[in-house]
């Protein structure tokens, strides 16, 4: 069902319905956080049968007792909980300690890759404080084919997550 929606969506991932991601967006609808009007792209006419399809999916009885699980990729185990951004932010936080001593400055995009994880991430840096990097997650997917430069630190421990749970 999730994904059904996820594809009906314009996939701008534009941020203005409050979500970084239209999967993340398509989420909300699902467990009747958001409705389909605070996706503005949505309200436009070119996407009305879309908009009166995703209706008809979150309308039929089925979203109700929602059953499905929330996993990672890499081990399989269940979510607990999911983290959501923090009010007028695109994404969660993290609080990285790299392991190296890089030169970044506040508004850099650094790749890292997190202690134990195979998967490198691309952030933007939004404070500094004693070698303390806070960032804003901002790929690795929407960063594969991105011409911006970024500067690689390496791997980083994560600290902390900010954000709101559910």
């Amino acid at each position: 069902m999730l994904k059904n929606i996820i594809k009906k969506l314009p996939g701008y991932n534009c941020g203005k319905c409050g979500y970084s991601r239209c999967d993340e967006f398509a989420d909300a609808l699902l467990n009747k956080d958001k409705a389909i009007s605070d996706c503005p792209v949505l309200l436009h006419e070119e996407y009305k049968e879309k908009r009166i399809s995703i209706n008809d999916i979150l309308n039929d009885g089925t979203c109700k007792n929602r059953t499905e699980k929330i996993v990672g990729l890499i081990d399989s185990y269940q979510a607990d909980i999911t983290l959501e951004p923090l009010a007028e932010e695109h994404s969660c936080r993290e609080v990285l300690l790299p392991m190296s001593s890089p030169k970044v400055y506040v508004n850099d995009i650094i790749r890292y890759r997190p202690l134990g994880c195979p998967i490198t991430h691309f952030a933007k840096i939004i404070e500094i404080n004693n070698m303390l990097l806070s960032v804003h997650i901002i790929g690795p997917c929407n960063r594969l084919n991105n011409e911006d430069k970024f500067v690689d630190i390496g791997t980083c421990m994560v600290i902390a997550f900010h954000g709101k749970y559910k």
